[in-house]
């Protein structure tokens, strides 16, 4: 899905990413690159050594041979596992914000890499556009009307959805 970022923001639309994965399986994806600058992988995504790796205090430890990209399926199919994982990478960084499925309190270790002052400027960029606070406000609106005229379900969605096309 990471080419809906490019398209995005030719079409000049605001980009967010979300990541159904741990902030710590997020961590080491978006740590790739550095990885390869430590030595650790090599350009194509293999573990130059077998090590027990952690990437920050209080986060789980992680046997390098177990790389996610390199366990994934028969190893001739890894180049474009890896080529893949990297371009979403890549296109992340078209993001404003990034949001995991997690929490600080269930992975203050993986949240350590990403200063508090970080993530509350991206959340402030993103919450704070007037832009974003209007489109929402309509979008209760909408919602709250949909409710009010009753009906069945699919009307009100039908109805909710002619709103939101306006």
């Amino acid at each position: 899905m990471a080419w809906a970022f490019e398209v995005g923001k030719k079409l000049g639309l605001r980009c967010a990413c979300f990541s159904p994965a741990s902030a710590a399986f997020l961590a080491m994806l978006l740590r790739i690159d550095s990885l390869i600058q430590d030595g650790v992988l090599d350009e194509k995504g293999w573990t130059t050594r077998q090590e027990t790796l952690q990437l920050a205090p209080g986060m789980p430890r992680i046997e390098t041979s177990l790389m996610p990209w390199n366990k994934a399926g028969a190893p001739e199919g890894q180049p474009v596992i890896f080529k893949l994982v990297t371009g979403n990478n890549r296109a992340m960084d078209l993001a404003e914000v990034i949001v995991c499925n997690s929490f600080h309190e269930a992975e203050a270790g993986a949240f350590k890499l990403y200063p508090n002052e970080e993530v509350s400027a991206k959340v402030m960029q993103v919450v704070g556009d007037e832009g974003i606070r209007e489109r929402v406000r309509a979008l209760k609106d909408a919602a709250c009307r949909c409710l009010a005229e009753g009906g069945s379900s699919y009307e009100n969605f039908k109805r909710f959805v002619d709103l939101l096309k306006e």
